[in-house]
């Protein structure tokens, strides 16, 4: 989830610094968790592909 740890990092950097408010700090920590959940329902479904192909071809 290397691309949603960089939008974080950034983000805390810039908002530490001042260079974004607290808003713009919000939608850019809830675009990465976005990406991160996106990232996760891909990899879940590719995990039951995989159960279903093993279920299948084990019969």
């Amino acid at each position: 989830m290397g691309y949603a740890d960089t939008i974080i990092n950034t983000a805390n950097a810039q908002l530490q610094n001042g260079d974004i408010n607290y808003l713009e700090w919000v939608m850019l920590i809830n675009q990465a968790i976005g990406t991160q959940s996106d990232y996760l329902d891909a990899v879940k479904a590719l995990n039951l592909s995989v159960i279903e192909l093993n279920t299948l071809t084990n019969k």
